[in-house]
């Protein structure tokens, strides 16, 4: 399979990052949490035990997705947040101007629900990179659950603009419109998708039109 796959490349060149990285999330999908914590561990240079770093340079220092997973699997494994808090910390002191660290501060913070400091930590991800379309999606996403739909409309508009062939986006918008009661504006929203995705994936789009005919009657136009 895939981890038995990596695990013969890894003995080929076992510092690789990418590789190193890969098995990390193989594991952790996997939900192999006891192979995670260990493997991982390693390669930030955590001791579990003693809770604490090592100040040696390590292969997975500048790779804050294993630093996430490693805070992950310890709390889905042991239920420390504490615990995982050190990891997200070092990941972030280790990786400090990169948008991802925070955007994984961000979710994990979201996880807990201190949504205050979440939503500082997605800004500061926005800062250091503005047209992620990961971080576009969270802070449409995190201003529409705060009801701020009109933020959330324009978050998503400008994310279009940079991203159109995203097809969540499109989704994202036409949600956030429906939830202002603007279905013509939506239904508009998704037609532009449309134009974008002929294939398959379309369907989603379709899907998402039927159910705002639904809303405003018009069944003539599901008909068609």
């Amino acid at each position: 399979d895939a981890l038995d796959h990596l695990e013969e490349l890894l003995q080929n060149d076992p510092s690789d990052p990418e590789l190193n990285r890969l098995k990390v999330e193989a594991l952790f999908r996997i939900k192999d949490y006891r192979r995670t914590n260990e493997f991982a561990s390693k390669l930030v240079g955590f001791d579990v035990k003693s809770e604490t770093f090592s100040d040696e340079k390590t292969i997975g220092g500048d790779q804050p997705e294993i630093f996430y997973m490693l805070a992950q699997s310890l709390m889905r494994a042991r239920g420390k947040k504490e615990t995982s808090l050190l990891v997200i910390d070092r990941m972030i002191e280790m990786n400090p101007d990169s948008h991802l660290a925070h955007l994984n501060l961000s979710t994990f913070l979201s996880s807990l629900g201190e949504k205050e400091r979440a939503a500082a930590s997605l800004d500061r991800a926005y800062e250091l990179d503005p047209t992620d379309v990961t971080i576009l999606t969270q802070k449409g996403r995190m201003a529409a659950g705060n009801e701020n739909f009109e933020e959330a409309a324009n978050i998503f508009r400008d994310a279009i603009e940079l991203h159109p062939d995203n097809l969540d986006l499109y989704r994202s918008l036409a949600r956030v419109e429906m939830a202002r009661k603007n279905y013509d504006v939506a239904l508009a929203i998704v037609e532009e998708g449309l134009l974008e995705f002929r294939d398959q994936h379309g369907v989603y789009l379709k899907l998402e039109k039927v159910e705002i005919q639904l809303i405003i009657g018009d069944f003539a136009g599901i008909e068609q």
